[in-house]
């Protein structure tokens, strides 16, 4: 029978499965929204932080690129440099013979591995071949000869060669560079432009098969009275892979030091020939990292402009570039932040879901509060501190014969009936503390019938500025209680007169007993005497027993 027992809890609680769920999108939609906007937030976030390591991976790769770019273009300006150097003696001496030629190029070319000579290289007329050979020879070349024999129409002889050892059979002092088309295109070119040129890059097998390159540099003596119009060439023989090596270095053969931001990238150096063919010629020591099948992150192309050519060095980033950790930074950003929104859009829903799970509650409280009070026995209302009610229940109309509404705005003390209670009800509610309860009996008037007993629990509020009202119809326990108060006083007389009974009958008792006692012992007495014949006559015989009669009267 308890197990069907059911508190009011429970029945509020099962009721709720009754109403709009707390789930629904009228109710939780700002959450979804919210967490729209998080998702938006999120992807911000990951798009932010992705760009941000795109643009630090960006300034370290440019970093890398520069570096490499000012070291060959530092390098390559010195070599310029020193053209124009010795270019500045034929504007300055009415002929430049041999010892200062050689005084001016032997510091560059022991300082730099990449200058292989430095050359002095005339245009000859077939005509003047002799001639040429015989002026030569009287600068200190005994053996002077052009080579590869062989009648031209025009020579472009090495006159004057540093270093030169005079032991040994120097193989370029002499050699006609038209004999090779890559470096008479490229003198004829400088002649032409009055410009540095530098050749298309060839394997010269007078240089054991290297890599080589000539820059030459026209002279057009300004000023010079001795000298007019094209008088030949300054040169560099370049070693080409030297000279990117001793570039990449950052310093001269003797003092050479490593780039840390090297090791970050890969690259590849091309040749752009004169008849605009590409051919690549140096690669980075790590560029076999290429054949490993990963995508580099970052790649880019840059133009390098030498002597009138052109060299374009392709980059390439390293296997992760910038390390893992980088790489993985904007989705580790992302999805925190992800993880972080749902967290949040959870913690938000939960508490949109809570709040309305109380809100649902409380209007189902309030609901079946409101059937309580609809439905109760009881009076339940307020009224203010004079005693004028705001609110009544339909109980009114049971316990006072009068609907609600007809007491709303009338006062309670309309319907005391006995006029000293108003004093009694006044002093009470005034008496009673903030929020603090306390109950007065009072006898009340109905609208039609006999007056009846109500107990009234007054709850006074300082903040509303209203006392709560319960009263409860207690005619039948005051009237038990009364029939009780006279039923105890019917039983204390009751027992009074028993009691003063018994007080009676004992005394009666006890004279009787006492009476009996001495009529017996006067008998018995009287009984002995004769019994042992205390007499003396007969007389005095009839005489006890005269006595005995007597006593037992």
């Amino acid at each position: 029978m308890s197990e069907n027992i059911k508190s009011f809890d429970q029945i509020i609680k099962e009721s709720g499965g009754k109403g709009i769920s707390i789930y629904s999108f009228q109710k939780t939609y700002p959450a979804y929204v919210i967490f729209t906007l998080l998702i938006f937030v999120s992807y911000f976030i990951y798009n932010t932080t992705k760009k941000n390591v795109r643009n630090e991976q960006e300034n370290e790769f440019n970093k890398a690129i520069q570096s490499v770019e000012t070291r060959i273009s530092n390098l390559k300006n010195t070599h310029l440099d020193i053209l124009t150097s010795m270019r500045g003696l034929y504007d300055i001496l009415p002929q430049v013979v041999r010892d200062y030629f050689e005084i001016y190029g032997t510091v560059p070319t022991k300082t730099y591995e990449s200058i292989n000579s430095i050359l002095y290289v005339m245009e000859v007329k077939n005509s003047e071949k002799g001639s040429f050979i015989y002026n030569t020879q009287n600068l200190g070349y005994y053996y002077y000869k052009i080579v590869p024999d062989g009648d031209r129409d025009i020579y472009y002889p090495v006159q004057l060669k540093v270093p030169y050892n005079p032991e040994a059979e120097d193989p370029l002092l002499g050699f006609d560079l038209k004999t090779i088309p890559e470096f008479a295109n490229a003198f004829s070119d400088a002649k032409v432009s009055k410009q540095k040129t530098m050749s298309d890059f060839v394997r010269f097998e007078r240089n054991n098969d290297k890599l080589t390159s000539f820059i030459f540099y026209p002279i057009y003596p300004v000023d010079n009275p001795f000298m007019q119009g094209f008088q030949g060439a300054l040169a560099i023989e370049l070693d080409v892979i030297k000279f990117v090596e001793e570039a990449l270095s950052g310093m001269s053969k003797d003092s050479k030091v490593a780039f840390p931001s090297d090791s970050t990238i890969i690259f590849e150096i091309v040749e752009v020939r004169a008849d605009g063919k590409k051919e690549s010629f140096f690669k980075s020591s790590n560029y076999n990292l290429l054949a490993t099948g990963y995508t580099p992150v970052l790649t880019q192309n840059l133009t390098i402009e030498f002597a009138g050519k052109n060299l374009e060095i392709k980059f390439f980033t390293v296997p992760n570039f910038g390390g893992t950790m980088q790489a993985y930074l904007p989705y580790v950003a992302g999805g925190i932040s992800l993880v972080l929104s749902f967290l949040l859009s959870g913690f938000i829903l939960s508490i949109i879901t809570s709040r309305g799970r109380a809100l649902d509650l409380a209007e189902r409280m309030t609901r079946s509060q409101r059937r309580i009070v609809e439905t109760t026995q009881d009076i339940i209302a307020a009224m203010d501190f004079n005693g004028v009610w705001k609110s009544m229940n339909p109980a009114s109309l049971k316990v006072f014969g009068y609907e609600s509404w007809d007491l709303i705005g009338k006062s309670i003390y309309d319907l005391l009936a006995q006029p000293e209670d108003k004093e009694k009800l006044q002093n009470t509610i005034l008496a009673c503390d903030d929020e603090q309860s306390t109950r007065i009996d009072l006898k009340m008037k109905k609208a039609r019938g006999p007056i009846i007993w109500v107990n009234w629990t007054l709850t006074k509020s300082l903040s509303d500025g209203l006392v709560y009202v319960i009263g409860r119809d207690i005619t039948l326990e005051k009237l038990a209680e009364e029939e009780a108060k006279l039923r105890a006083k019917q039983m204390q007389l009751a027992s009074y007169y028993a009691h003063e009974s018994d007080e009676t009958k004992t005394l009666f008792m006890v004279n009787a007993s006492h009476q009996l006692r001495n009529s017996l012992t006067g008998v018995l007495g009287y009984i002995q005497l004769l019994n042992e014949k205390m007499y003396e006559s007969e007389e005095e015989k009839e005489l006890y027993l005269k006595m005995a009669e007597m006593s037992s009267e």
